[in-house]
């Protein structure tokens, strides 16, 4: 994806540990695309937003209290189309990683200070977090770029496919490759009986069967005939 050059909004973040973190929360909720939509389960319209705050806040927190403190750079988040970047100085410390993410704080005083005014809860347990938060999410997991100098944690936006995990919380059962291929026809905008065979890897008798059940649900509907045959999403704003 060719991604603008053109900044559309801007903050320098100032005050307390506490007033960055919520001025970057905001900054974030503001920029980050808000999906709508219904579905022919209930009448009720649901919004889901890109991203899921609980993890990108703690992306946050985890920058403004690992931080390397003689650093001069600062501390950076920018949104993209399709991603969210939270930079900060300094590297992870020595025989810590985003696998195996021990609790060797960089800066002890200030983690001890967001522990007891409760924004930390447990020590060595915010990469997993994000982790889980992100997969339930239907996102990809964090990406971390790590260098001498620097830690960059990256979130990949789902698009409007994160809403297939609020349809299976209304009771639709969906199965993998459902899901699988759902998302793409989200992504894409369509999908076929070729490109869910591909994506899957199933028969052309299982690809229609399931195609067509994720019609009879209501989820897709079937544009064109014979070899034009589409699939659209039927959820939508």
């Amino acid at each position: 994806m060719e991604l603008s050059r053109t900044t559309i909004d801007s903050l320098d973040c100032s005050g307390t540990l506490v007033e960055i973190l919520e001025q970057t929360e905001e900054f974030i909720r503001r920029n980050m695309r808000l999906f709508g939509f219904r579905t022919p389960f209930s009448f009720r319209r649901i919004d889901k937003l890109e991203y899921p705050i609980e993890a990108l806040r703690e992306a946050v927190l985890n920058a403004l209290v690992h931080r390397d403190c003689e650093a001069l750079s600062d501390i950076r988040v920018f949104i993209f189309d399709d991603r969210i970047e939270i930079t900060n100085p300094g590297s992870f410390p020595h025989g810590t990683t985003p696998e195996n993410p021990l609790h060797v704080p960089r800066n002890p005083i200030l983690c001890q200070l967001m522990r007891d005014i409760g924004y930390i809860e447990k020590y060595g347990t915010g990469i997993y977090f994000m982790k889980d938060v992100c997969d339930d999410w239907g996102i990809p997991e964090p990406e971390f770029r790590i260098s001498d100098i620097e830690t960059k944690v990256i979130f990949r936006s789902g698009g409007k496919a994160v809403v297939i995990s609020e349809i299976e919380k209304l009771g639709v059962e969906l199965n993998d490759r459902q899901r699988k291929g759902l998302k793409c026809a989200f992504m894409e905008g369509f999908i076929n009986n070729q490109i869910y065979r591909e994506i899957s890897g199933v028969s052309d008798e299982t690809s229609r069967r399931e195609l067509s059940q994720l019609v009879e649900k209501g989820l897709l509907k079937i544009k064109g005939k014979g070899r034009s045959t589409k699939y659209v999403p039927m959820v939508g704003d």
